[in-house]
């Protein structure tokens, strides 16, 4: 399961993603968590500028893909993983409220 994989780390770095630009962001992350607007576009975006900031191992998870009450999550999940065939190059894995992956 992709929640074992994920190693706890001395140092944890939040990032807020509306407060920088991408030409901001040099590094590569192991662990990034979406938790923002929840609307579709939004949430879309977040996905896809987070991909371009993961390390090889690294691993995604998106906050509330699973609640009910914003289906626009969800909705952008699913059009992440329609596009380019992410759904064949990912390892996908999801529960109640969040959704995890990690690229193959």
């Amino acid at each position: 399961m992709i929640y074992e994989l994920l190693k706890p780390t001395e140092e944890l770095l939040r990032v807020e993603l509306p407060n920088i630009t991408f030409e901001e962001l040099k590094e590569k992350y192991d662990l990034i968590y979406i938790d923002g607007d929840h609307k579709l576009d939004s949430v879309y975006n977040d996905i896809k500028m987070s991909c371009n900031l993961l390390s090889d191992d690294g691993v995604i998870i998106v906050d509330d893909y699973g609640t009910k009450t914003l289906p626009e999550v969800r909705i952008a999940v699913i059009r992440w993983l329609k596009e380019d065939n992410n759904l064949y190059n990912i390892h996908f894995q999801s529960d109640k409220v969040q959704c995890c992956f990690k690229f193959k």
